[in-house]
C-alpha cells in the first residue's frame, strides 16, 4: 500500500479520533510529480485530519506578507 493508504489504515484500525500530519509545502509540478500524502489523507480519512506546515515553510509565507521594516532603505 502507499503511505497514504497505512496512514488511513492504521487510523481505522488503531480507532484514531483526529490524525495530525506535517506538510512540506509543495506546490505546483512538484506537488503533482510527487503527489501528496496529506492531501491524500483529507481526501479518504474518516477521521479529522489536521495538516501542519513545517516551521521554515510558516516563517518564509510570513515574511513575504509581512516584509519586516528594517529590511527597507533608509533615506
Amino acid at each position: 500500500p502507499s503511505a497514504w493508504e497505512a496512514i488511513v489504515r492504521v487510523a481505522d484500525e488503531s480507532g484514531a479520533a483526529v490524525l495530525v500530519l506535517g506538510s512540506r509545502g509543495l506546490r505546483g509540478l512538484r506537488s503533482l510529480v510527487l503527489g501528496s500524502v496529506s492531501h491524500q489523507v483529507t481526501q479518504h480519512a474518516a477521521q479529522p485530519v489536521l495538516v501542519v506546515p513545517a516551521p521554515n515553510l510558516v516563517a518564509a509565507r510570513r515574511e513575504l506578507a509581512f516584509p519586516r521594516s528594517d529590511h527597507a532603505a533608509v533615506g
